[in-house]
């Protein structure tokens, strides 16, 4: 499986923010407490991309959010690549914000995102 990049920081963040601890964080995404530990305090960067997904779940953020690709919790990166009119390929990134219901953290529309089974 592939190994996504994470920032620490803002797991941490945004998991003090909800007032979760380690052991609950892990629990969800099916890793140890020391791992969680690990990943927060900048020891270990790199998760499986099926648990990145469900600890952006759990925090109510998307993935990119997490790996630092985007400012907000509620942003995805979309890439593509496009061909000009002299048929130069050429990459364009766009930012898609997520119509996500404040206080919603487990909306619908991130779990479709993020192709996760309803609880």
């Amino acid at each position: 499986m592939a190994q996504m990049k994470i920032n620490g920081n803002r797991v941490r963040e945004l998991r003090e923010l909800q007032e979760y601890t380690l052991d609950d964080l892990g629990k969800y995404c099916g890793c140890s407490r020391q791992r969680i530990n690990q990943i927060e305090s900048g020891q270990s960067c790199v998760m499986e991309k099926d648990k990145l997904n469900k600890m952006a779940y759990f925090l109510g953020c998307t993935p990119d959010y997490l790996q630092g690709l985007v400012e907000n919790t509620d942003e995805l990166l979309q890439i593509n690549t496009r061909t000009d009119e002299q048929g130069n390929s050429y990459i364009e990134k766009t930012v898609l914000k997520l119509s996500l219901v404040p206080g919603d953290f487990r909306s619908s529309l991130l779990q479709k995102v993020l192709c996760l089974e309803p609880e």
